[in-house]
């Protein structure tokens, strides 16, 4: 490996084993926490089928450890979503990382939190009492709605409605979107043949990541310190401090 050249725009230092080969995530020159992790897996569906463009505001709720240099170990961020058409307004939350109080460590070689020591949302642990042969992952979303709940895994798979029974009951409708057979397929051949979209939208990719990152602006804030977000000028607008976050400067040599 060129060092280097792995380093890229980030600020230079030396090789140690928790920055390579994958603990670079934890630190913000390098990386963007869980959130930036995972969150493009895990809130992929949410932004979707909420249709959600730019959230009003986010914060941080709750948050374990950190520092200057490294995210959190845990934390709870939510975002506020204004109404959208007739949709009403709602809220996202994202639990991460170990939960309060634990004195276990991540372990492996992600460095993930075992099962006992996760930061999970309390209305799982009812939802595994209340449907105690129901399957979740490591990883998933939970949708509340007035009607009742609704679940998929890490990346939107096993999308039910609890319990299960109850969504085999409903008509499953028709499908409707293309399914590429490769999403790294269609991506090469749009560019050998000079198109233009892919069935993976790089424009909605773009407003997913807007979205998910600003789960970092609220962890650099703070616990309790709403940011509030101007998304077409891609601006904070009351802590002007956080906007140095928004765009990084460059190593020499590496910028453009």
């Amino acid at each position: 490996m060129h060092w280097d050249e792995w380093i890229g725009p980030a600020p230079y230092r030396e090789f140690h084993t928790d920055l390579h080969p994958h603990e670079w995530h934890g630190w913000y020159d390098f990386g963007n926490g869980s959130i930036g992790n995972m969150g493009c897996h895990v809130l992929d569906g949410v932004f979707w089928a909420m249709k959600i463009e730019h959230p009003t505001s986010v914060e941080a709720e709750e948050m374990r450890e950190g520092s200057d240099e490294r995210y959190p170990t845990g934390s709870r961020v939510r975002w506020d979503i204004p109404a959208r058409g007739d949709m009403p307004p709602l809220k996202a939350y994202w639990y991460e990382g170990l939960k309060k109080g634990t004195t276990l460590a991540p372990t492996g070689p992600t460095k993930s939190a075992k099962r006992e020591a996760q930061n999970l949302p309390p209305m799982l642990a009812e939802l595994q009492k209340q449907y105690p042969d129901e399957e979740f992952d490591t990883n998933g979303t939970i949708y509340v709605g007035e009607k009742g709940v609704l679940y998929t895994g890490t990346y939107g798979g096993k999308m039910h409605i609890l319990p299960l029974e109850k969504m085999q009951q409903i008509k499953q409708p028709a499908r409707s979107m293309p399914r590429p057979k490769s999403i790294m397929t269609d991506f090469l051949d749009a560019v050998r043949e000079g198109k233009k979209e892919t069935y993976a939208s790089f424009d909605y990719g773009a407003r997913l990541t807007e979205f998910t990152l600003l789960g970092n602006l609220a962890q650099h804030a703070g616990v309790g310190k709403k940011v509030e977000w101007d998304g077409a000028k891609m601006k904070v607008t009351n802590l002007d401090e956080l906007n140095q976050w928004v765009k990084r400067p460059y190593r020499k040599g590496w910028g453009t």
